[in-house]
């Protein structure tokens, strides 16, 4: 099932497709981290046997998807700190290509989402970034 789905998901135009007993609970257009962070402002952390397809992932959503705990992820690209997060906290994961950096949209730089969860733990990131949407959305 997994394999037939994920070359159907690679084909739209939908950067985000996440699972629940073979139905689709979510699914974004968006680009970067805001797709995770979509579904996590939706369904928090109460999430059960989910599958994940995410067409890009690096440190910052990768720190994300290990608070999901999902039963698998499928990725078309897996930046290498993304990869050791995977490893480390014994995520079910497939990749199609492995790259060493997420670069920033329209620019040769690491991704800013990168820079600020380097080196944090889930948890941490998790703080850190929802601290930070918490403030501009008082904006």
């Amino acid at each position: 099932m997994t394999n037939l789905l994920f070359e159907k998901f690679i084909k739209t135009k939908f950067s985000l497709w996440i699972f629940s007993n073979e139905k689709i609970i979510f699914r974004s257009k968006k680009e970067g981290l805001q797709p995770i962070v979509d579904y996590l402002k939706q369904s928090g952390l109460n999430n059960k046997n989910i599958i994940v397809f995410d067409k890009i992932i690096g440190n910052a959503v990768a720190l994300l998807l290990v608070l999901l705990k999902p039963k698998k992820v499928c990725t078309l690209t897996i930046s290498s700190s993304g990869l050791r997060i995977f490893k480390k906290y014994k995520i079910n994961y497939s990749a199609l290509k492995n790259v060493d950096i997420i670069k920033g949209k329209n620019t040769q730089e690491i991704c800013p989402m990168e820079k600020l969860s380097a080196g944090k733990s889930p948890k941490e990131f998790y703080k850190i970034l929802f601290a930070a949407k918490r403030s501009e959305e008082k904006k």
